[in-house]
């Protein structure tokens, strides 16, 4: 493969491969240096790309080892793994006490205006509370 093949190949895809590996590092000059790393890579296998099908999902591929890597490497001990979906079920005393506090409370609301709300009223009695005439 030849510069030109190999730049019309990769230019596309060096934009998703940062973004991928930014989200995976969380830090853009470790992500763009992953991307720069990958990137000599594929260059030093230019070669042997002729016979990869799929030369995108290749690269990305790459792109998301060498970042895990980097995650996983002590040189990036300042780096982490970030859990964007992560949800603790697990709640202290303390959290559990007050939330049935505050389902209590909003409860004892709800009665108490349900209750003070519900008066039947006598057309006439209507009519003298809002100063009408019948």
């Amino acid at each position: 493969m030849n510069q030109q093949k190999f730049i019309a190949v990769f230019k596309e895809v060096q934009h998703k491969m940062y973004f991928l590996s930014k989200r995976l590092l969380t830090s853009h000059e470790e992500a763009a240096d992953a991307v720069q790393e990958v990137m000599a890579k594929l260059w030093e296998k230019r070669d042997t790309l002729e016979k990869v099908k799929n030369k995108e999902a290749y690269a990305m591929q790459m792109v998301k080892n060498f970042s895990l890597d980097r995650l996983k490497s002590k040189q990036a001990g300042h780096l982490r793994i970030v859990h964007s979906n992560y949800e603790d079920d697990h709640r202290n005393a303390q959290e559990e006490m007050e939330r049935k506090a505050k389902v209590t409370m909003v409860q004892n609301v709800i009665n108490t205006v349900y209750q003070s709300s519900i008066k039947w009223y006598c057309n006439g009695e209507i009519y003298s509370n809002m100063t009408l005439r019948p």
